[in-house]
């Protein structure tokens, strides 16, 4: 499986309720600190 489709399957498992919130340090910058922003809120 590539980079790529790895992110696609996240977001999907995200959407889909099987996931919660994004891994640590999966965004880049500030976003990606691992600081809480990385959950998501539906």
């Amino acid at each position: 499986m590539t980079e790529k489709e790895k992110v696609i399957q996240l977001y999907r498992d995200i959407l889909e309720g099987r996931r919660f919130r994004f891994p640590d340090h999966f965004f880049v910058g500030d976003q990606g600190k691992g600081s809480g922003a990385n959950t998501m809120t539906v």
